[in-house]
């Protein structure tokens, strides 16, 4: 009985570690994008703005959202929107009649396997099947209103979606999947520029 029960132990283990391997082997999504170079395009805006509410939907780690507000404020900066980009003062403390914008970012991750290619990774041939057939699939959404004394000048949302796909050794292999997601985030940040740039008529 007791080596019936250790051979079983044996037969699963390997089983155990490759979902353990599936699970754990995670996609860091908090891929907040660098820093731009500076254009020589004239400041859209010749005067500061005031960053209000600025929130990052789903966030799950402290500091993620601080980390959003400093790249979003240098893209700001490096695409001459605004004279002077503002952030972390209370409106109590903001000068008479400024400009002041809202922002809210809302990235989001699905990934899939296919598992038809990729269930001998797990059990019988765990870590050695070279087939691991995954999918990331990633959008990020950005809505602005900018506005003086609550009267809006222009607000809209920008979207950007890509995906990828890594069919050899998919579990280990994320940085295809963060890779994506930066330059995702880094498209939506310059577009979200470009369209706060273009004053309504």
């Amino acid at each position: 009985m007791i080596e019936r029960k250790r051979k079983y132990i044996f037969n699963i283990l390997p089983t155990l570690l490759g979902i353990s391997v599936f699970w754990n082997c995670a996609v860091d999504v908090k891929q907040v994008p660098r820093g731009g170079f500076p254009n020589s395009n004239p400041i859209a805006y010749d005067e500061p703005v005031y960053i209000g509410k600025f929130e990052v939907l789903d966030n799950t780690e402290i500091g993620y959202s601080s980390a959003w507000k400093y790249a979003f404020r240098s893209s700001l900066l490096d695409n001459r929107v605004f004279s002077e980009v503002i952030a972390n003062l209370p409106s109590e403390k903001r000068a008479a009649n400024s400009l002041v914008l809202d922002v809210e970012i809302s990235p989001n991750y699905e990934e899939k396997y296919n598992m038809w290619w990729t269930w001998p990774a797990i059990y019988p041939f765990t870590f050695t099947w070279p087939v691991q057939m995954r999918t990331g699939n990633y959008s990020i959404t950005i809505r602005y209103s900018l506005y003086r004394e609550n009267q809006i000048i222009t607000q809209s949302k920008i979207e950007e979606r890509s995906s990828e796909t890594v069919t050899i050794y998919g579990f280990y292999h994320t940085s295809p999947f963060e890779n994506m997601i930066q330059t995702t985030n880094a498209k939506a940040l310059v577009l979200c520029a470009s369209n706060i740039s273009k004053k309504p008529q």
